[in-house]
């Protein structure tokens, strides 16, 4: 009986995943039609685009134990930063803020197109 059970909640439990994932897949973010203004406002700039990824490390502050994902002294903070190539002084400066059930490699090529035009982007 105990095995039928177990076997019914596995069953149940794989379905719930793979309705998150596939929920997750089908509603992620992607590019506009080409059509739409979004496109437009996202058409490269004059500026070749690099990118570099770091990890910056935050040691005056610890990061806090989190729902089961352990504490530690440091904080850590991966970043991508996406700029123009062949410019040089200051550039402005655009910080991609994901939020929290997003992460910062989601949608690069925005950070490419506002890159492209002349603007530094960081995301994390």
């Amino acid at each position: 009986m105990l095995k039928k059970i177990l076997k019914g909640l596995g069953a149940v439990l794989v379905l719930v995943v793979s309705l998150a994932i596939a929920t997750y897949v089908a509603t992620g973010p992607s590019r506009p039609d080409s059509a739409s203004s979004s496109a437009e406002w996202l058409q490269a700039g004059p500026h070749r685009v690099a990118s570099a990824d770091f990890t910056f490390v935050d040691s005056s502050r610890p990061t806090n134990e989190n729902r089961g994902f352990p504490g530690k002294p440091e904080r850590t903070l991966p970043t991508t930063i996406w700029y123009p190539q062949g410019l040089d002084g200051q550039l402005p400066l655009i910080i991609h803020s994901h939020g929290i059930v997003s992460n910062g490699a989601e949608m690069p090529y925005v950070a490419e197109a506002m890159a492209s035009h002349g603007y530094i982007v960081t995301a994390g």
